[in-house]
């Protein structure tokens, strides 16, 4: 593939590009992601509405399966979360995990086996380990402060979603880390 496009001429790919993220908006979003420099807000703004659109049908029982399961994909918002770490931006990376757990909690009634639940505690793991690899003392604030935050709030307790020792570990973990300067190994649960 890398000696095909290599062979391309540049102005002809740019506008295949061009054309094709036009009609194309996981496209356009992935060359976003790799090549634009992002607004923390506006990033937010945006997963907020893929993660809206994911969830949708979570609340409508009519879309549950016989059992009252429902399939959600994730998988654009978890590509999403890997890149920026690539990139090195780890509040954003945290913050689009946590907009996506704090919707997972808003609909923790509606699961019908333990969707929801797996859904949860992978973020809880990307979580953990978005905030081991966070160095930045601005970003580790940031994510010790909202991992206190959502350790405190109570949306989805009454449903089983009680998680706020996992999210305390972390932000206490980060926490130590940020006073030691190196990575604490038990950092990822």
């Amino acid at each position: 593939m890398h000696d095909f496009l290599k062979a391309a001429a540049p102005e002809a790919l740019l506008n295949f590009l061009e054309e094709y993220a036009r009609h194309d908006p996981r496209l356009d979003n992935a060359l976003r992601v790799q090549f634009a420099q992002p607004d923390f807000d506006a990033e937010l703004d945006k997963i907020s509405g893929i993660i809206d659109t994911v969830l949708a049908d979570v609340p409508d029982w009519d879309k549950h399966d016989k059992w009252g399961c429902i399939s959600i994909d994730t998988g654009d918002m978890l590509f999403e979360v890997e890149q920026r770490v690539k990139q090195g931006r780890f509040k954003l990376a945290f913050a689009i995990l946590e907009a996506l757990y704090r919707k997972l909690l808003e609909n923790f009634e509606y699961q019908g086996e333990c969707e929801l639940a797996m859904e949860a505690e992978d973020c809880l793991r990307r979580m953990s380990g978005v905030a081991v690899q966070a160095v930045d003392p601005a970003d580790q604030e940031y994510i010790i402060e909202h991992c206190i935050a959502l350790a405190r709030s109570k949306v989805g307790e009454g449903y089983g979603a009680n998680y706020g020792d996992r999210l305390m570990l972390i932000a206490a973990l980060l926490e130590g880390k940020s006073r030691q300067g190196s990575p604490c190994p038990l950092c990822v649960i």
